[in-house]
């Protein structure tokens, strides 16, 4: 039997290289089969994901450019109606200067009727309404006008002083007073 197991080839046991290889084969495998993993993951992920943020991205854009331009209107028109608000207020501002003008010239024309008329009351009442009317005419006029309206203040002070004392000389300051007045008038509102 020996001589039997002569022609038999013994097996031989397997190589380490060939160990090694089929080692490497497999874990070739499993890394492809990990990458094609990881790569179909990220695939799913942009599907889910990013595909739907960047569809919600382009609205947010469109929406934006149209708030955008929703707001360059919107201050379009806030400029015409601040330059009307600007126009309507010197407006508003001009005619409270006549009112307050025109309410010191009546009260010192009725001042001089009731001079005429001899009642002092009434005169002092009127003047006192004058006065009134001047003050608050005089924050509203230009600079130019302060030395004028300064003038005017004496000239109804004095009126008002010489009204009991000496009636003749309280007319001739509310006549001085009421041509001051008119040309006031004639100067800030022209006759058109």
């Amino acid at each position: 039997m020996s001589e039997l197991n002569k022609d038999i080839p013994a097996s031989k046991p397997p190589k380490a290289s060939a160990r090694l290889s089929a080692s490497l084969v497999a874990a070739l495998r499993w890394f492809v089969v990990a990458l094609a993993t990881f790569g179909l993951g990220a695939l799913l992920v942009s599907v889910i994901y990013l595909i739907p943020t960047r569809q919600k991205l382009d609205k947010a854009t469109a929406d934006l450019d149209q708030a955008t331009q929703v707001i360059a209107t919107l201050e379009a028109e806030k400029a015409g109606l601040t330059s009307q608000v600007n126009a309507l207020t010197a407006e508003a501002s001009l005619a409270n200067q006549h009112i307050y003008l025109l309410q010191t010239l009546t009260s010192v024309q009725e001042a001089s009727l009731a001079l005429a008329e001899n009642d002092t009351t009434a005169m002092g009442l009127s003047l006192q309404r004058a006065s009134q009317a001047l003050d608050s005419l005089t924050p509203l006029l230009d600079a130019t006008y302060k030395t004028a309206l300064s003038e005017m203040k004496q000239e109804l002070a004095l009126a008002q002083t010489k009204m009991t004392v000496e009636p003749q000389n309280a007319r001739t300051h509310l006549q001085k007073l009421q041509t001051n007045l008119k040309l006031l008038e004639d100067n800030l509102f022209p006759r058109r």
